[in-house]
């Protein structure tokens, strides 16, 4: 039996860049860039991670497939417009999730169940069966992810739960603008790629996730909403 190529997490980035996240947009592309050059120092960690971006407004795309960090030099920059559909981007994921395991378990990997980044400054704008029903999908196929949700500005407490896996939707409850709850989620995001990298090598413990908080985010309970 052929021995694994090694242990490999899957992380999307999931960015809203609907009309409404226009004042943002350039902290966000800021900070994506940010993200790619702390990555060219932790050069270990990133080989164990293979990080995607995906952006949606009223439509969604693949801005970043699967990739080894060490190897990305830049992003294409996104701009603000259009509408906010849950919808598109949740039948994105449930299409290019599976496409993206069976991809790197060809080339001889380990692959652990992936891990969704959803940063969102708004509430839906297509209809809640539309957004739901794709949900559904999205959580039935094999290699469902687990989903981390953020929300700043306008996002509605009840959407972002009904997205998120258990115990894993926040919000932004700090005194600055969303720009400062925007920048933390991608430090948070930066560092959770790094811990969860260097937690796939680790022989003593099984690989998983390794979420940290962002900063001035609260945890969004069940029982709140």
């Amino acid at each position: 039996m052929t021995e694994p190529a090694g242990n490999l997490l899957p992380i999307y980035f999931v960015a809203d860049h609907s009309g409404s996240m226009d004042l943002y947009i350039d902290d966000l592309n800021q900070a994506i860039r940010d993200l790619l050059e702390t990555m060219r120092y932790e050069s270990f960690a990133a080989s164990k991670v293979r990080f995607s971006i995906i952006g949606f407004n009223a439509g969604a795309g693949v801005v970043l497939p699967p990739t080894d960090l060490r190897y990305v030099e830049e992003v294409p920059q996104f701009e603000a417009y259009g509408m906010t559909s849950f919808s598109v981007m949740l039948d994105l994921l449930a299409d290019q999730i599976p496409v993206d395991v069976a991809a790197l378990k060809a080339e001889g990997y380990r692959v652990y169940r992936p891990a969704v980044f959803l940063m969102t400054d708004g509430y839906p704008t297509d209809e809640e069966h539309e957004w739901r029903g794709a949900l559904e999908r999205l959580n039935a196929i094999p290699a469902r992810p687990t989903m981390l949700t953020f929300g700043i500005g306008d996002a509605l407490d009840e959407v972002l739960v009904a997205l998120a896996s258990p115990n894993l939707a926040h919000r932004y409850d700090g005194h600055g603008s969303p720009a400062d709850g925007l920048k933390s989620v991608i430090t948070s995001l930066t560092n959770s790629v790094v811990q969860s990298g260097n937690a796939m090598a680790d022989t003593a413990v099984a690989p998983q996730l390794h979420f940290e908080p962002p900063t001035d985010f609260i945890r969004i309970d069940i029982d709140e909403v």
